[in-house]
């Protein structure tokens, strides 16, 4: 609705290289758009001490409140409607 985009990053841990190379294939320079059509693209790079950072200590106070939120709100209202909607065909199209 009317939040602000907030760079992200994540650590991930793969279990062998070739895991780790068809992630790096598939997503470095993958174009994320949101619903307004505001773009991101996503970046991977290689850590050159793999070490996983260690967990938080302190409680995520947003732990549990997604389904408070409007954008998650208004995601799952509209797959709803999606799925009760009409399935689109050919022929409805060439009417």
């Amino acid at each position: 609705l009317n939040k602000e985009n907030i760079p992200s990053r994540a650590y991930i841990a793969f279990k062998n290289e070739e895991q780790l190379a068809l992630f790096s294939r598939e997503y470095d320079g993958h174009v994320f758009r949101d619903k307004t059509g505001a773009e991101s693209q996503a970046v991977v790079e290689f850590a050159p001490y793999p070490k996983i950072p260690s967990e938080k200590r302190k409680p995520d106070n947003r732990n549990g409140t997604i389904e408070k939120d409007d954008d998650y709100i208004s995601f799952v209202e509209a797959l709803k409607a999606s799925e009760n909607a009409e399935p689109v065909t050919l022929e409805s199209l060439s009417r």
